[in-house]
């Protein structure tokens, strides 16, 4: 996909793109929903070297892999039927003052 510089300023397009980058990245960790620090590195690295006007102001780095990061969150959020993403919804996903969800229920 080769986007100019007035298409990715529109909000929409960045969108599009994240999703992409997504569901790509989840086809290349073979249907894993949890990426390591290293890979969204590397994605968000090949998108500037491909795209260098994505760079804002020395921080698109930054803002481009939390937007992929909150992406792959978005799209876990609704998953119940998976073993890992309960697992970790259990782990990680309580708030202070609630109590932790049981795997045995």
């Amino acid at each position: 996909m080769r986007a100019s510089r007035a298409e990715v300023s529109d909000h929409s397009m960045r969108i599009r793109i994240i999703e992409f980058l997504q569901a790509d990245m989840t086809k290349y960790l073979k249907g894993s929903l949890y990426p390591s620090t290293q890979q969204y590195d590397d994605v968000v690295n090949a998108l500037l070297q491909a795209h260098p006007f994505l760079e804002e102001d020395g921080c698109g780095f930054f803002l481009w892999k939390r937007a992929l990061k909150d992406r792959f969150k978005y799209v876990r959020r609704p998953i119940e039927d998976d073993e890992q993403v309960m697992r970790n919804k259990c782990k990680f996903g309580h708030r202070r003052g609630q109590r932790r969800k049981s795997l045995l229920i």
